[in-house]
């Protein structure tokens, strides 16, 4: 999980480097370090910004339901009204997860669904390509 150096902000997982021997606490710990890094809150406007969860090459049983809703509960906890959710990219997403979406989306709040776009790799272009869409 980094940043990219452009404006917006982009963060990027690049899911080939995660393995099932990561702890998901420490994950999100870093990924929280990363944000608190880069994202200091304004007073007066939060922060935009863009995340790419790269899945190509990612082991599928790493990913699991429990693992994603400690994340997406975790991340709404410390960042909800902080910082703003401009687009959340998942591509080259295996079809386990896709059928994960398709369940947890009508949970979701609808402005939420308007930003996440779950592409699988079929229809997947490289990275860099959602960085400022």
């Amino acid at each position: 999980f980094y940043k990219m150096d452009i404006e917006p902000m982009v963060f990027v997982f690049d899911g080939e480097y995660f393995r099932k021997s990561d702890s998901c606490n420490l994950f999100l710990k870093f990924v929280m370090n990363v944000i608190e890094y880069y994202c200091k809150p304004n007073i007066h406007k939060c922060p935009e910004i863009t995340v790419v969860l790269d899945l190509k090459n990612v082991n599928e049983k790493i990913l699991n339901i429990d693992f994603l809703m400690k994340f997406v509960k975790k991340f709404q906890k410390e960042y909800e009204n902080k910082i703003v959710l401009r687009k959340f990219y998942i591509i080259n997403c295996p079809p386990v997860l896709k059928k994960v979406y398709v369940f947890v989306r009508p949970f979701l709040h609808p402005e939420t669904q308007k930003k996440i776009c779950v592409i699988k790799q079929e229809k997947s272009l490289p990275r860099e390509h959602y960085y400022t869409l």
